[in-house]
């Protein structure tokens, strides 16, 4: 039987592109970035689909290797008297009872004693937590090359036998070995317990670093006979060096592995290049000197012969290599390592076999963008698709490019979109529409694996290869009749898998990695490129095309609007500032309720211009309102008049990072007088010196008006000396409150007294912006006490998942800060809020989530941070309902920026 495992193929483009090709910075930070109410761009998934990224957890400045990673590293160790053991060299199991290490491992260079036990399937030598694979074996037989001298560093390798073999599991398992002479490589992998660097102690827990390899004229300027008294002769042909600005092997990496991995099936195969040997002094940026292998392959297989072990030359060809212990070796987790994950789309055909192996990308969570020749067969077409070998969706409509023809150019316009019944519950990923300075890239391919008989078939594959490949000029690649276009790009690989097939999938997504964006789909070509130039569409080339699909009230012919709204702050600009667009209309910095329109000035525009802050707008003269009244100046003095408090609030935290500051100082509790006491249910924010909004609903639970406010920072961290209350005067629910279907769905509490501001209780300010929300909000999770992330939704990304009609444009559909099946390249499990979907053909399976739970009125924040003064808080949305136990749930909110005009109503 023959399967087809998939691998990810990482492309490197060169830094060739014109700086007119290159992206266009906004100088906006992420949680400066704003969403508008509807869509004017498919460019605009990272703020459609906004998600926290998450830090990476990362000899000398050398990072932790993981279970299974190193099956074949041995730790080389030395019997103490008392009975402890001496780790002094490393080695590598290339045999069941074999260990390749450097000759000068012999004996220890202070007692001439040798070493008489190794150490394998260990990453921690004095962590039993780490022993499920670890296993000790007698050292019986130490055979050096025969050429090896001790006064000398050259032949330095020898064969340690073992009292008796190992036990193979998917933490011990033999190297293969690299034996050909030419080491087509750029960068190999050394691992060691060595020292961590010139100086220090040694590494308990196995380490790992990627080092590049240097000639062996350059490395003589560093190693030589002048430098190193026992290299007489300069470096040998059967040396190398390999070097790094920070990592290097040190003492006590000696013997050790210099490999390089190869991908086959879903598992990395390390092939051993070199044994670590010498070098200067460690962590210096000297390169380090290592024992070829490939040097030594006779002298290896004779030497095991001779010892009676029934090996060939051909056992150590890669391909039987890679073959012999693949099923026994790890797939490894994710989470020890960063792993990218193969996303795929599967056509599915009806009443018949499927053609050739297609893919595509999610491009919507509604729709598909694969290749025009993967969506006709045989005069079918397919009628669903299978998302990430999981969820499968009908499609309704299948859209080619009008200008693809198969039969006489169908390398030309090859692109279609296919449309779906419903939304996916995967997140689309996010197309790079334009160019990219950034030089890897990754798809995915397939690779035959015998299993005896010709069935094909393609697994996915969780742990796919990355091999480096470089970016052609398009001219230089004439693959076609008409030579490339711009809609294709030119690629070719390098370097290789373990040697044996490899072969790309047509429509295969390939990602730019630094970004993590889909550039463009595979197109043709063969082995994966190697030796040969393969072929790809760029999906940037068809975004006007794409746009006149996903976005269909833009017309076709209309050019007026074919680029995003742009939201520009300018921090030059303060309140009261003259200010101008590019059309030459004047106007004045206000704040935003004092323009008439920001959707008339985005439409006439493109662009809108707030003023340092963005409660404050570049307005035209023409769009100027009437002066606004007390309460409303107290609104939109909001940020000034507080500033010095704000200020306060970040020295104190500043000078004592024990203090409780990460509740703000605007949150509020509404409280009953009851007779066993004060009862606090719902909450609420400070908008004005007398001003509390909450959620009509939550105060309607109640059979009374609430009497009383507890004010300052709430929370599970409230000290309270910090608290003030005020009781209330009028508790006004909005007129057009609804009840049952919670339609304005927002109060306002007057307060009898007006609170005296300081530095614990102060108002917040409105976020008065009725066409754009931020996309990074925060909202107070009950059941925790702590703040998390919530992101608005597009008006109809919200109306077609909930399959309703939005005509308010106060309410906005939220998501917490997960996405339930995110398919990024970089998927870190460990830090999922949310455990994915499981969708098996048409069964759901619910797995229990983290509870995101959520009490109406709780309040949505921004927080707008500054490089020089300390963040002002946006009271934005109100919570309104939701099931905090769905596995997909869209959270309802209101939008208070359609209430400031109510709100000054009741407070004035």
């Amino acid at each position: 039987m023959l399967l087809c495992l998939l691998i990810l193929v990482s492309v490197a483009f060169p830094s060739t592109l014109s700086t007119s090709e290159l992206p266009i910075p906004t100088g906006i930070p992420y949680r400066a970035r704003m969403l508008p109410y509807e869509r004017t761009s498919v460019d605009d998934c990272e703020l459609r689909y906004f998600r926290s990224v998450y830090p990476d957890q990362f000899i000398s400045s050398g990072s932790p290797a993981f279970p299974g990673e190193f099956a074949h590293i041995a730790a080389i160790g030395w019997t103490q008297p008392d009975g402890t053991v001496q780790w002094k060299c490393g080695g590598s199991l290339i045999w069941e009872n074999y260990i390749l290490t450097a000759a000068h491992c012999y004996a220890d260079p202070d007692t001439n004693v040798p070493p008489d036990v190794i150490r394998i399937g260990d990453l921690n030598l004095f962590d039993a937590d780490d022993d499920e694979f670890v296993q000790e074996r007698k050292i019986v037989q130490i055979i050096r090359h025969p050429l090896h001298n001790t006064s000398t560093v050259y032949y330095d390798l020898a064969l340690l036998k073992l009292d008796k073999k190992v036990i193979q599991s998917e933490g011990v398992i033999p190297t293969c070995l690299w034996l050909d002479d030419s080491i087509p490589f750029s960068t190999l992998e050394v691992a060691g317990w060595g020292q961590t660097g010139f100086g220090k102690e040694k590494s308990n827990m196995l380490l790992k670093a990627e080092l590049k390899l240097m000639t062996n004229t350059d490395c003589a300027k560093y190693n030589n006979k002048r430098t190193q008294r026992r290299l007489g002769n300069d470096l040998a042909d059967h040396q190398l060096c390999a070097w790094d600005e920070e990592m290097d092997t040190c003492p006590g990496d000696s013997g050790g592995p210099l490999h390089y991995n190869l991908y086959y099936k879903h598992t990395k195969i390390p092939f051993l290049v070199g044994v670590t040997s010498f070098g200067k002094a460690c962590a210096v940026s000297q390169p380090g000197v290592y024992v070829k292998v490939a040097k030594f392959k006779q002298w290896i297989i004779e030497t095991l012969q001779e010892q009676g072990e029934q090996v060939t030359a051909f056992m150590f060809e890669p391909l039987a290599c890679a073959s012999r212990n693949s099923y026994t070796r790890a797939t490894f987790d994710r989470k020890f390592d960063e792993r990218m994950y193969v996303t795929s789309v599967q056509m599915l055909w009806p009443h018949q076999p499927p053609p050739d192996a297609c893919a595509g990308i999610l491009a919507e969570p509604d729709a598909v963008v694969t290749l025009a020749q993967c969506v006709t067969f045989n005069g079918t077409y397919p009628s669903r698709v299978k998302l990430f070998d999981s969820e499968v969706i009908d499609i309704t409509e299948i859209i080619v490019h009008p200008n693809y023809t198969k039969q006489a150019d169908r390398f030309y316009n090859n692109i279609a979109v296919l449309k779906l019944k419903t939304f996916s519950n995967f997140r689309p990923q996010c197309i790079l529409y334009g160019f990219s300075d950034y030089n890897k890239y990754q798809l995915p391919g397939f690779t035959p694996v015998s299993h005896g008989n010709n069935h094909l078939e393609v697994l996915r594959n969780d742990d796919p290869a990355l091999v480096k490949v470089m970016l052609y000029e398009n001219q230089t690649c004439n693959l076609t009749s008409r030579g490339l276009q711009d809609d294709h790009f030119c690629f070719g690989n390098e370097e290789f898998l373990v040697p044996g097939a490899c072969d790309l999938v047509l429509g295969g997504v390939i990602y730019n990695l630094v970004e993590q964006q889909p550039y463009g789909l595979h197109l043709f070509g063969r082995d994966c490129g190697f030796g040969e130039p393969s072929v790809g569409l760029r999906l940037g080339f068809y975004k006007p095309w794409l746009e006149s699909i996903f976005l269909p009230k833009k017309s076709n012919g209309d050019t007026s609007h074919t680029s995003d709204v742009l939201t520009f702050i300018d921090t030059d600009l303060f309140r009261g500032y003259r200010c101008s667009y590019s059309n030459g209309d004047v106007g004045i910095c206000v704040p935003v309720t004092d323009c008439s329109s920001i959707l008339y000035v985005e439409k006439m525009q493109r662009r809108v211009i707030f003023c340092r802050s963005t409660a404050v707008i570049c307005c035209p003269s023409t769009l100027l309102t009437r002066h606004p009244s007390e309460i409303e100046t107290e609104f939109n003095d909001c940020e000034a008049r507080y500033q010095h408090l704000r200020k306060e609030r970040g020295d104190k935290w500043k000078a004592d990072k024990s203090l409780h500051m990460s509740n703000t100082p605007s949150q509020a509790s509404i409280g009953w007088h009851q007779e066993t006491g004060l009862k606090f249910e719902c909450l609420g924010y400070l908008i004005s010196t007398r001003g509390v909004v909450t959620a009509a609903s939550c105060l309607q639970k109640q059979p009374t008006d609430p009497t009383i406010v507890r004010l300052g920072e709430q929370g599970w961290n409230s000290e309270q000396a910090n608290l003030s209350y005020g009781l209330i005067e009028v508790t006004a629910m909005h007129p057009l409150y609804d009840e049952s279907s919670l339609e304005h769905d927002i109060a306002v509490i007057k307060l009898k007294e007006a609170i005296t501001p300081h530095v614990h209780l102060f108002p917040a300010c409105l976020w008065q912006n009725t066409t754009h929300l931020p996309v990074t909000q925060i909202i107070l999770n009950n059941e925790s006490g702590e703040f998390e992330d919530i992101h608005p939704l597009y008006k109809t990304d919200c109306e077609k998942r909930l399959n309703l009609s939005i005509t308010k444009p106060e309410i906005v559909c939220m998501n917490v800060d997960y996405e339930p099946c995110t398919l990024t390249n970089r998927v870190y499990l460990e830090y999922s809020f949310l455990n994915c979907l499981k969708i098996h053909q048409d069964k759901v399976t619910t797995v229990v989530s983290n509870r995101h739970c959520y009490q109406a009125g709780n309040p949505i924040v921004w927080r707008e941070e500054y490089e020089t003064e300390e963040p002002t808080d946006y009271l934005v949305s109100l919570y309104s309902h939701g099931d905090c136990y769905a596995q997909i749930s869209l959270r309802i909110v209101r939008r208070v920026a359609f209430y400031v005009e109510w709100f000054a109503k009741v407070l004035k």
